[in-house]
Order: C-alpha cells, then sequence, then structure tokens
C-alpha cells in the first residue's frame, strides 16, 4: 500500500506484505505479456517479513534523509524493525511496458516481522525530525496501481 505524504512532507510511504510482493509478480508478468511463473511468486511469498521504504515525493529538495523508520500501534506500543537497508541504489536499464527505461533506486527500506492488525503509524525519523504516516482500514482497502501513469 502506498501512504501519500500531505503538505510539508518530503515522502510516500510504502508497506510491501508477502501477498503483495506475489500480486506485483503477478503484475509484472501481465504488463510484461510474459507467462506466470509460479516459481517467481512462491519465491516473493518465502519471506514473510513486511518491507517499509520511504521514496521522496515529486517536488521534494531531497535534502532530508530517513535515519529510522518504526511502526507506533494505537496502544503507544513501538515495534522497532528487525532489519533495514537503508539508501540502496541500483543502476541500470529494464524492460518496462515494451520500453527500456532505467531501474529506479528504493531506499529507506525496513523490514519488520508484522504490521498491526488495525490501525497503526508509520514514524519516519528524519534528520528534519519526525514524520508520521497513519495508516487506517481505508488505507489498507486501497489498491496501489503497478504503473506511476
Amino acid at each position: 500500500m502506498r501512504i501519500e505524504g500531505k503538505r510539508g512532507q518530503d515522502f510516500d510511504v510504502y508497506v510491501e506484505s508477502p501477498v503483495g510482493r506475489a500480486a506485483l509478480a503477478v503484475a509484472t508478468a501481465t504488463m510484461m505479456h510474459v507467462p506466470l511463473d509460479a516459481v517467481v511468486v512462491k519465491r516473493a511469498m518465502q519471506s514473510s517479513d513486511y518491507r517499509i521504504w520511504a521514496a521522496y515525493v515529486i517536488g521534494s529538495s531531497a535534502k532530508v534523509s530517513v535515519r529510522q523508520i518504526v511502526i507506533h500501534e494505537t496502544t503507544g506500543t513501538e515495534i522497532a524493525p528487525l532489519g533495514h537497508r537503508y539508501e540502496r541504489f541500483f543502476v541500470g536499464l529494464a524492460p518496462s511496458h515494451g520500453i527500456i527505461e532505467p531501474l529506479r533506486d528504493r531506499f529507506d527500506e525496513a523490514i519488520f516481522d508484522r504490521v498491526p492488525d488495525g490501525n497503526f503509524d508509520v514514524v519516519l525519523r528524519t534528520t528534519a525530525g519526525n514524520q508520521i504516516y497513519h495508516v487506517t482500514h481505508q488505507t489498507r482497502g486501497t489498491l496501489l496501481h503497478v504503473c506511476n501513469n
């Protein structure tokens, strides 16, 4: 799911579940007009973790960086990540919709063993202070479009 940054926030936040990774494998095969590979889908779901990352919103100055990503439950309990991969960068080209496009980076990724069942907040601890992103039942029900169109 995608939680869009509000005015004054530097990032959009993405929460990826194992089922989300499988759905992405299916969507990628569909968009690339290639047969669905069950091995790819199973591999996507092998890891039961949740991944949360932040991406700069369009127009952000990109001067703020994420130091840590945590989850705050409505009970006030904080869930720390099991691990993280910050500032990964990929270089290269990949086919997308029949067009060769540069690969995008996914950075500021934190790995969690679970996310709360109810509402919760994703807190980005940044160089400019905390930025809070609310995840609600309604947010969970929205579909993330694979294409950026």
